[in-house]
């Protein structure tokens, strides 16, 4: 058995529908890898066959199935998946997960856009005149991608008991949707300029016949103004494609306001925040909440160590934010445990990379919470701010409606 080998990269940009996002250098990239997937013959069963999705390592706790019916001349794909996050949380640039359908000779096809809903389920019915030999999801920056992208969340798991294995072949995909335009343009042109010189062969073969045949001149030349017309506009659509290549090496990134700058990246990094973390926005800056709970007295529980190490993967990526860790609760600390509790927070980020410079000293603040609030006031908050994400919460931002 020979599996069909697919080679994933990672987008270099990616377009919003409304905005450019500018920021994405700044996150963690994932480097080139390699995947396999079996190829699998489902024609040969009449019933309709049910395969598993296996997460990868990028959506560990998503799952899925799929109902394939193969029928005369196409076949119908019935998906559903659960535990599906935002796809910004692989990366800014991803906005979308993607079902692909991959057939016996290696090629990916684009099945249609998953959309999670409130609950992180979705489901996709789909017909296609393909013969399916595997499935799987990846997170990409649009819906209308050609090649799938390196972030591969769901792959297909096999079920020895009901599938029969078939050969496949090795598949190469694009790097980046903007080495694919760049590409695509390229092939447009050299395809122009050859039918540019087809269309002056034809030319010259209709002057030819004009000279030979003077009974058949005024036919002769109608087909030579024809075949002249043909390659002016052959050279004309190579000329175009010349420029589209050039347009799209040199044209500079659209440049955006500094303040809308700022609100984007003050969402963005609380997006991120709030997938380790219960977070929010206030007035002091981003506020990142580890519960008392998760503390065995002044020390940080596993899952508390696993969730900080995960904010220090956010932190890193911008070096030039403000760090204040606050322990919460009584003053005067008389037993120091609110202070040891964020002293801890604090030694755990810089041993996860945090430079200590950006990480103000810790401190201990009164908790306002009633006394049978326990878990509240013995919580430990990690407040983040800085000039890059402005001074103003995006809530206080938004004007009230009917407000001029």
């Amino acid at each position: 058995m020979r599996m069909l080998s697919t080679r994933l990269a990672l987008p270099f940009w990616a377009m919003k529908t409304f905005f450019v996002l500018l920021i994405s250098s700044a996150l963690p990239a994932i480097s080139q890898v390699e995947r396999s997937i079996a190829a699998t013959d489902y024609t040969y069963r009449s019933e309709p066959t049910l395969i598993d999705f296996r997460a990868t390592a990028l959506l560990p706790k998503a799952k899925g199935e799929a109902l394939l019916q193969a029928k005369q001349g196409r076949t119908e794909i019935d998906a559903a998946f659960q535990n599906l996050t935002a796809p910004r949380h692989v990366g800014l640039e991803y906005l979308t997960y993607i079902l692909w359908a991959l057939t016996p000779d290696g090629k990916p096809h684009n099945m249609g856009e998953v959309v999670p809903g409130a609950l992180k389920r979705a489901t996709l019915h789909v017909t296609t005149d393909l013969h399916v030999s595997a499935l799987m999801v990846t997170a990409e920056p649009y819906a209308a991608v050609r090649q799938p992208g390196q972030a591969v969340m769901l792959e297909k798991a096999a079920r020895p008991a009901i599938e029969r294995k078939v050969e496949g072949v090795e598949g190469q995909h694009e790097v980046s949707p903007r080495e694919a335009a760049l590409a695509q343009a390229q092939a447009d042109a050299a395809e122009a300029r050859k039918a540019a010189v087809r269309a002056e062969l034809e030319a010259l073969k209709a002057r030819a016949a004009a000279q030979a045949a003077q009974a058949q001149v005024e036919a002769e030349r109608a087909a030579r103004q024809k075949a002249e017309a043909e390659a002016k506009a052959a050279r004309e659509r190579a000329e175009q494609a010349e420029s589209r290549i050039s347009a799209a090496v040199t044209a500079p990134e659209p440049e955006q306001d500094d303040g809308a700058r700022k609100t984007e990246l003050r969402l963005d990094v609380l997006e991120l925040l709030n997938a380790c973390v219960p977070s929010r926005d206030t007035t002091r800056g981003l506020a990142a909440t580890i519960a008392g709970w998760k503390f065995a007295g002044a020390k940080p529980s596993q899952r508390a160590l696993r969730e900080l190490a995960q904010i220090a993967d956010v932190l890193k990526a911008h070096p030039d934010l403000h760090i204040f860790i606050e322990g919460h609760g009584a003053i005067p600390d008389s037993t120091g445990l609110a202070h040891q509790r964020a002293e801890a927070v604090r030694e755990a980020l810089i041993r996860r990379g945090v430079s200590s410079n950006a990480i103000a000293p810790s401190g201990v603040v009164k908790s306002t919470h009633p006394a049978s609030d326990r878990e509240e006031n013995q919580q430990v908050e990690i407040v983040v701010s800085g000039d890059a994400l402005g001074n103003i919460p995006f809530w206080a931002q938004i004007s009230p409606v009917g407000s001029r």
